[in-house]
């Protein structure tokens, strides 16, 4: 099979491996990257899919400016049911909301827990950048001893009917898993 790409110039270029990847595409989460330097734009600067979120660094964010917002959404996949500890780390503001509702509050290095039912469940999360840029969602599921990085493993690609008339963060009804 051999796999070609045609440009609006009518021009065709064969595509070989290097352009293409071994990372699990239907995992992570759809991230919007937002420059806060002029509030009238509300449109984000960059899309894109974070197979986890894990910022550590402060230059690692794929988006970096001396003002800039993040928001994440997708579908957390608890692999059982029970309580669940979240932690968003950072030392700048952000906040984790799972179906809907606030489980980590908007602040700097908060945590929460939750009752989650094993299988898919709405996941967003928001970062507001000041200072230096760092952040990683971290959980601890139930019977886990150390608190992690979600991996990629717990997120599915999120799949939304739009319509115009609802705002970010009330897709609820509208969130599907893909398989």
């Amino acid at each position: 099979v051999q796999l070609s790409i045609v440009s609006k110039l009518g021009h065709s270029e064969l595509l070989d491996a290097s352009h293409f990847t071994t990372l699990d595409l239907a995992r992570g989460l759809k991230a919007e990257y937002y420059d806060r330097t002029n509030p009238n734009i509300k449109t984000p600067v960059l899309e894109e899919w974070d197979p986890v979120i894990n910022f550590s660094q402060g230059n690692d964010f794929p988006y970096v400016n001396s003002a800039e917002s993040a928001h994440w959404e997708g579908v957390l996949n608890a692999p059982t049911s029970g309580t669940y500890h979240f932690l968003a780390k950072t030392d700048e503001f952000a906040k984790i909301l799972i179906d809907n509702e606030i489980v980590v509050p908007w602040g700097r290095n908060q945590s929460g827990n939750v009752d989650l039912a094993a299988g898919p469940h709405a996941f967003s999360a928001d970062f507001q950048k000041d200072l230096g840029p760092s952040l990683s969602l971290m959980w601890l599921p139930p019977g886990a001893s150390n608190q992690t990085v979600i991996p990629n493993t717990a997120f599915g690609q999120a799949r939304r009917s739009w319509h115009p008339d609802f705002g970010v963060g009330r897709q609820k009804d509208f969130i599907k898993t893909v398989e």
